[in-house]
């Protein structure tokens, strides 16, 4: 199964490449924080109740810990699945673009399983869900895009790094 291809933006540079791709993964990564810091402290200050009761807290804690695990390993398998061609593909263009949209995929279900914690948090007011997000981000940092993985993940040729760190024009 492949997914429907995201098309990259334009870029000339790995420069470009590198500050958008970071730029994206960076507002993910922040999107869910504000919720999070805002739901913990009025946890923390005994300012909200869990909006359905306890009694729920069970199956809510159970359903969002397995969908946001579940979106872990679906967008790490993705990711694996998706970059397995890169091999094949010549260019080095064609080898950011196919990176660029593995690297969506992951983020986007990284997102996913982060927000969910922070959902939870707000539904049961549970320390699981503050040890949950601590835990994406966690994840987030072990994948962050870094120009030494990328050139790793590319296989590049050393004519390639040599146009990626010289900061040249990609054909």
């Amino acid at each position: 199964m492949t997914l429907p291809r995201i098309k990259p933006f334009a870029y000339k540079t790995a420069d470009q490449y590198y500050f958008r791709l970071s730029l994206i993964f960076y507002l993910l990564a922040a999107i869910p924080m504000v919720p999070f810091i805002v739901v913990y402290l009025q946890m923390q200050e005994g300012a909200l109740a869990p909006p359905f009761g306890a009694d729920l807290n069970a199956t809510i804690t159970a359903i969002l810990a397995v969908f946001a695990f579940g979106n872990v390993v679906l967008g790490m398998r993705l990711y694996k699945q998706e970059i397995q061609p890169l091999s094949k593909e010549h260019s080095l263009r064609e080898r950011l673009d196919l990176f660029f949209h593995a690297s969506m995929i992951q983020y986007s279900c990284m997102e996913a399983a982060a927000i969910m914690a922070v959902a939870g948090l707000y539904l049961t007011r549970m320390t699981f869900f503050v040890l949950l997000y601590l835990g994406m981000l966690i994840i987030f940092a072990q994948v962050r895009p870094e120009m030494r993985r990328i050139s790793k993940q590319l296989k590049m040729t050393k004519e390639e790094e040599d146009i990626v760190y010289q900061k040249k024009e990609i054909d």
